[in-house]
């Protein structure tokens, strides 16, 4: 009977240690210590992970390979879809190679749980969850500033640290059309600078960024680059395309704004406010000064006592001009755009503002959408208010954008011209004495 059961229990761990993998004989059965991850790649909570990474682990002892299967690793973009993988183990290290690259600038989280040890009675691993974040794709932002009316300054800033051997003149550089101009000038881990640029009001200049600029690890910026941008004389603009189905291309601010709005109520973006059909001279600035009269009988005032003043009209017909009632004249010659822009029209203006939601149908109803909802589209025009004999009113409360178009009241016979407002609750296509200044906003001819 002894010699029987001798023979059984030697056939009973034979068959329970037939695989080296699973039992080492060094495993005691009352071994009782769960495993636990000692190291990994990436750490926990890691960033800047290049996309095409493996994910490795280090245990504090040896588990059973063959039995890490699906339900044991979950590995997934944060709320998100699962990573299809392969995997291996060797020397108490799992190797996690997913079968295409990962997302760029995305949050993943690994899950591992239950991974057994080599004990005689195996112990679990808690879970444990490994969270990184892959690489960022270089991408750059561009800042514009002109220091004086023939020399610009372009500073290209990027949102990661770059590969600096990459930000040369070869991979990053402004053309006018016909030749490059400027060199770069001051190279920083997430900047370049091109300065003191000679600008022609005729010309457009491109800044163009090829892929082959990198970034610390050596990420390209997904496509070519290029910003289009225009001098005034007075400010640099680049262009904005239509979101909204129209395909038309516009300034970036209003005429004399010094940067793009990053808020309806940001001041230093309101720009300029234009008399209807009057070029720049001065009058159109915030500050300006106030002549009081009555409309005068030019569209371009040459007297010392006028030009570059605000010209206030106290009564009807409440127009800075008497030389052409109807507007033509100013309609034709009104243009201090950049070259190559012009005043919009009133449907063009309002079909991309206020018609959004209308498939471009012109509507004069004020149950639009109001100024707030506007400033989240591509224009993002600002609530500079407007001005009126001589004094600014509802800034901050009130967006005002000029158009060529002209209006005629027969009844009154008064001569005003369409412009869009728009306030914290409506909006609408409106008219208004051309006395007043208001935003300007141009478009591609």
């Amino acid at each position: 009977m002894n010699n029987i059961l001798i023979v059984f229990v030697a056939i009973f761990f034979i068959s329970c240690g037939s695989s080296d993998e699973d039992f080492d004989s060094s495993n005691r059965a009352d071994d009782k210590t769960k495993p636990v991850i000692i190291s990994s790649n990436p750490i926990q909570d890691g960033r800047e992970i290049p996309v095409n990474t493996n994910i490795t682990v280090t245990f504090s002892e040896e588990v059973k390979s063959n039995r890490i299967f699906g339900s044991k690793i979950d590995f997934r973009e944060l709320n998100g879809d699962s990573v299809y993988y392969t995997q291996s183990y060797r020397n108490k290290v799992l190797t996690i190679d997913p079968k295409s690259n990962l997302k760029v600038n995305t949050m993943y989280v690994v899950t591992f749980k239950d991974i057994e040890d080599t004990a005689f009675f195996s112990n679990k691993l808690d879970e444990i969850k490994l969270y990184f974040k892959t690489v960022n794709i270089p991408v750059p932002t561009v800042v514009a500033t002109s220091h004086n009316i023939k020399k610009a300054d372009f500073i290209i800033n990027f949102n990661t640290e770059m590969n600096k051997s990459t930000l040369n003149n070869t991979n990053i550089y402004i053309s006018d059309g016909e030749k490059n101009v400027g060199v770069i000038s001051d190279i920083s881990l997430r900047s370049v600078s091109i300065k003191n640029i000679n600008l022609d009001k005729s010309k457009r200049y491109t800044l163009n960024i090829t892929t082959s600029v990198q970034n610390s690890l050596n990420t390209s910026i997904e496509n070519n680059f290029e910003k289009v941008f225009h001098n005034d004389g007075e400010f640099i603009y680049s262009e904005v395309r239509s979101s909204n189905g129209t395909n038309k291309i516009w300034l970036d601010r209003n005429l004399g704004a010094k940067k793009v709005c990053s808020g309806i109520l940001e001041d230093n973006c309101f720009g300029d406010y234009y008399q209807w059909g009057r070029d720049r001279d001065g009058h159109e600035k915030a500050s300006s000064s106030i002549y009081e009269s009555s409309p005068i009988d030019n569209i371009i005032p040459s007297n010392t006592d006028i030009k570059g003043k605000f010209i206030k009209v106290s009564k009807e017909p409440f127009d800075w001009s008497s030389i052409d009632q109807n507007g033509l004249l100013r309609n034709n010659s009104w243009n201090p755009c950049p070259s190559g822009f012009e005043i919009p029209n009133r449907i063009d203006l309002s079909n991309d503002t206020l018609d959004t939601n209308q498939n471009g149908k012109y509507t004069d109803t004020f149950d639009l959408k109001n100024a707030n909802e506007l400033f989240k589209e591509f224009l993002k025009l600002p609530a500079a208010g407007h001005k009126t004999l001589g004094n600014i009113v509802n800034m901050e409360k009130e967006v005002t954008v000029w158009t060529k178009s002209t209006y005629i009241d027969s009844d009154k016979n008064l001569y005003k011209s369409w412009g869009i407002a728009l306030y914290s609750e409506s909006a609408g296509v409106f008219v208004s004495s051309r006395e007043e200044g208001q935003s300007v906003r141009c478009i591609k001819q």
